[in-house]
């Protein structure tokens, strides 16, 4: 009976945030619920936005910083920027700052499905627009398949911008090939549209217990509209038809 109960709410949750108002893309990197005890972690994220009618592509820049303060509670800083292709001499400019915190739920294997909490607190870089939000992070294993969701509410606030509360919704199912290789499909749905497509994932090992975790997508956007900006996606004027994205985490300890 627990294990259909906690299916169930899995599902629920993905299936609520799909009619759930949230501007901007919402593609990023799934997260999942796992704090590691003195983790320490160095991550860069390259979201690579394509656009069919002629219009100059850009490129959304993360820059992060993480570290466990305990078994449960993981503090992050990040750093947003963009560089708008075709502009000369801009280069990557800063468009928004991050402080998020992940409280681990669950113990691993506890229940059949593994929960966790992502607190977020956010701030354009030039105007006076602010963002608090939380995600609630699910993980399932049956099998050599992992299913994991991604479900965020924000409210946005500021002289800068017209209060409201806005939703995000990620979800990924991969299959284990090896560490090295996890084939996966990834789906990204809010206000603005659904971008859809595959993906993988990887780690490789180093010595002293360090690791260098890797994503690499490809996801095609579904009945998009355009959008203003916002904080439930990378900060842009209009939503592209195909986004390329590349994460890199490196941890240690």
């Amino acid at each position: 009976m627990r294990t259909n109960k906690n299916t169930l709410l899995l599902l629920l949750a993905m299936t609520a945030s799909l009619g759930v108002k949230a501007d901007g893309i919402s593609v990023n990197r799934i997260e999942n619920p796992y704090v590691q005890p003195l983790e320490h972690e160095i991550a860069y994220q390259l979201l690579d936005l394509n656009y069919d009618n002629n219009r100059v592509g850009s490129q959304i820049h993360q820059f992060e910083y993480g570290h466990a303060l305990n078994d449960r509670w993981l503090l992050e800083f990040e750093v947003l920027g963009q560089d708008q292709q075709g502009q000369q001499n801009q280069g990557i400019r800063v468009q928004a700052y991050e402080v998020a915190a992940k409280y681990q739920l669950t113990e691993q294997g506890e229940f059949s499905n593994d929960w966790g909490l992502q607190f977020e607190v956010e701030k354009l870089h030039d105007e006076d627009t602010w963002g608090v939000g939380v995600t609630l992070i699910g993980l399932r294993e049956f099998g050599r398949f992992v299913a994991t969701v991604n479900l965020g509410v924000e409210a946005e606030f500021g002289r800068d911008i017209e209060d409201e509360i806005e939703s995000s919704l990620g979800a990924q199912l991969k299959y284990r090939v090896s560490p090295k290789f996890e084939p996966a499909v990834e789906i990204f749905r809010n206000q603005a549209g659904t971008f859809i497509g595959p993906s993988a994932l990887g780690q490789v090992r180093f010595s002293g217990n360090r690791k260098l975790f890797w994503d690499l997508g490809w996801l095609f956007g579904i009945n998009n509209e355009s959008s203003e900006d916002g904080f439930a996606g990378p900060i842009i004027d209009s939503v592209p038809e195909r986004v390329v994205k590349l994460s890199l985490e490196y941890e240690f300890y």
